[in-house]
Order: structure tokens, then sequence, then C-alpha cells
């Protein structure tokens, strides 16, 4: 059996994604077809990814170009490039591929992906995984809002489009490519999460419902929920702010799992090199570090005699 998986990335997200594949064919024993949405990849880096062969030799890589013009006038917002909207393109881009995985590139796979890829759709198009907000009864889900911005229905679950499960056949028969773009169109000015607010738009309560352990988001997991996970075949989507991202903060959930199968790719070094600039607990421990010395110097009683004398002049005497 071999196992399709399509993933997006730039030159600047290139070196996750390496982190990202080396952790799927590792676990995996079945063939793994990579098909890989290129969004701005340099020759050199894909030179590059010809190394991770030297691990294991259970998988294959296609770089497909993506014509970005598609995405004109879609809207993009903070970090978010128009290349997110490329895996509005897989059932049309291999129609020979009847199932297929989809995966962000900031995702650590801790077991074997056959299991997520053996789910049966029953005839929904995609299976996905909701956010924990909506799986707790909490009065307070700010999921909610989102759908408020959207209009989406108040009862829908609102997921994230970071892993998807997607039947091919399913999209291709309905033409939801088509429905997709017109809704991205349509809802331009709403859209924060763009192709998250539209997957979940077109798809309301029309999808499988994944179990959470297959993409724990780790901005909304807790040190306890994540350590019981880890014991149980998971996936991990470092997805957030620079605080839970593994390449910035040495000390973030799960940054061990990321470091594990960081240290086997070509990138390994180029990786180390960025955190050593912006691991945010070593820039921490330097603010820290300056502040007391700051404070050393300011408290000392030559410079607090010389703030005094400033302040308090003393009056010539007669």
């Amino acid at each position: 059996m071999n196992i399709p998986i399509f993933l997006a990335s730039d030159e600047n997200y290139a070196k996750y994604m390496a982190v990202t594949m080396t952790s799927i064919f590792t676990n995996t024993e079945e063939f793994i077809e990579f098909y890989i949405l290129d969004g701005g990849i340099t020759d050199e880096t894909k030179k590059k990814f010809e190394e991770l062969k030297s691990i294991k030799q259970n998988f294959s890589m296609e770089f497909i170009k993506v014509e970005m013009s598609l995405f004109e006038n879609f809207p993009t917002v903070a970090h978010f490039t128009a290349s997110m909207y490329s895996r509005f393109l897989i059932p049309d881009l291999k129609p020979e591929i009847n199932k297929a995985i989809y995966m962000d590139v900031d995702v650590i796979v801790n077991g074997d992906i056959k299991e997520l890829f053996n789910i049966d759709l029953e005839n929904y198009p995609i299976a996905a995984t909701p956010y924990l907000h909506e799986l707790e009864a909490n009065p307070e889900n700010w999921c909610d809002s989102i759908k408020k911005r959207i209009g989406l229905n108040l009862s829908s679950k609102y997921f994230t489009s970071g892993l998807l499960l997607m039947d091919c056949d399913y999209f291709r028969k309905n033409n939801l490519q088509k429905i997709l773009f017109e809704t991205t169109k349509e809802k331009a000015k709403v859209l924060l999460c763009p192709d998250q607010d539209v997957m979940n738009l077109v798809f309301e309560n029309n999808y499988k419902v994944l179990d959470y352990r297959f993409d724990i988001v780790i901005d909304m997991t807790s040190k306890e929920y994540l350590e019981n996970a880890l014991n149980d075949f998971c996936i991990l989507h470092f997805a957030g702010g620079k605080g839970v991202r593994p390449w910035l903060n040495s000390e973030c959930l799960g940054s061990q799992e990321f470091w594990k199968n960081a240290q086997n790719t070509p990138f390994y070094e180029q990786l180390l090199n960025d955190l050593s600039k912006n691991d945010i607990v070593k820039n921490r421990s330097y603010n820290f570090l300056y502040m007391n010395m700051l404070l050393h110097i300011l408290l000392s009683p030559y410079i607090i005699y010389i703030i005094f004398y400033i302040i308090c002049p003393q009056s010539d005497s007669k």
C-alpha cells in the first residue's frame, strides 16, 4: 500500500518540512508518496532533500510547482501567505489518487501514519480534527467568535485545516475546488484564518470528526495531556505564536519530539543556528542578566552618591 501525503512550503519553511517528513517515514513501514506543493523552494534546497534517503528508503518525493496566480486577489493575513490555498488544488493535481493526506509543515508525527490513512471516511469529503475548545463543555468557547465573524452556525464544530484526510474522488465529482474558490472570493472581507475559515464554511457539519490525538495543537494543550498522548499515536501541531514553535523556543511543549527528528535531517545545523539566534528562553535569560547588571550598577554606592549629588546639590558654604 502506498500512502500519498501532500505538504506545502516555500523556501523559508522547507527546513521544517524536512523534519515533518522525517517524522513520518521513520515511524511508518508502508511506502510514502510525498507530493510537495512548491511555493518557491530553491534547487539547492531540493537537492538537500535527497539526503533524507540516507535515513530510510520507503518514500518518494515530487515537487509540484503551484501557479500562484490562481490565488490572485485572495486574502492573506499576517504570516498566512497565498500558498495556503494550494491545498484546494490537491484532488485535481493528481487525478489518479482517490484518497490523500494533507499536512502542514509545522507538524511532527509520533506514530505510524497508516492508522490515519486507513480511517474510513464514510462518504464524507474530508476528515479533520475540531479545535480542543469544541470538544470541551466550555461556555466561553472562543471558536464561537470565529463562527459569528464568518457566518457559521454556532452548532458547527470548527476544525483545523492543518491536517486533512481527503476523499479526492468526492472533491472531483462535486467540483469542490470551484466551490472553495468561489467561497473565498465571496467571504474575502471576513477571513482571518483564510483557507481554514473557507473550508469550515464549505464543509460545515459535513466532515468526519477525527480524534483529538490526530492533530494536537500545542498552543491549546496542557503538559499533562501531552504526556499522556505521547504514549499513544499522535500528531503534534506547533501552531500558534512564537512561544509554541520549537525552532524558536527550546522549552515549548513537544520540543524534544521536534529535535529528535530534526537531528537526522540535512538542515540540523541550520536549525540549531536559527535557534541560537531566536531562542525565547535564551533571550529571556539574557534580558534577566542584563537587568541584574544594570541594577547592580545603579545600586552601587558611587552611582547613588552621584545621583544624590545631582538631585540635591550642596549649597556653597559662607
